[in-house]
């Protein structure tokens, strides 16, 4: 996997609502939060959790263990709808039989102090 020649990646994710809310943020350019990132998928901790990310090469990596470490699948609208899940603006993604996390289907820079640029 190559990153872009920039630093940092970062994406951040939102716990709640049972456990309370919770923010916490990743450069996904540093090994140990990368590695942390994937661990929260590997090990099942990430239900109902929902990451975001400033660049779409953020939301590509997450998406990337999500579906890989995770084994996460992603939900068509209709299922997301029906199991009460969908969110405007993100994709649904189910782990195993009932636990869901929900990632940005675009980057939100403005979560991380910058304005979104136009590609």
């Amino acid at each position: 996997m190559s990153f872009p020649d920039r630093s940092p990646l970062r994406v951040r994710f939102v716990e709640g609502p049972e456990g309370g809310f919770r923010e916490q943020e990743f450069d996904l350019l540093d090994a140990t939060q990368l590695l942390g990132v994937y661990m929260q998928f590997a090990n099942g901790d990430v239900d109902g959790t929902r990451f975001d990310a400033e660049s779409t090469e953020g939301l590509d990596v997450v998406r990337g263990i999500a579906t890989g470490a995770g084994a996460c699948r992603l939900l068509d609208h209709m299922e997301a709808c029906q199991l009460g899940l969908a969110r405007e603006g993100y994709d649904c993604f189910r782990q195993g039989q009932s636990m869901s996390v929900l990632i940005s289907i675009g980057p939100r820079p403005e979560l991380f102090g910058r304005e979104p640029t136009h590609e």
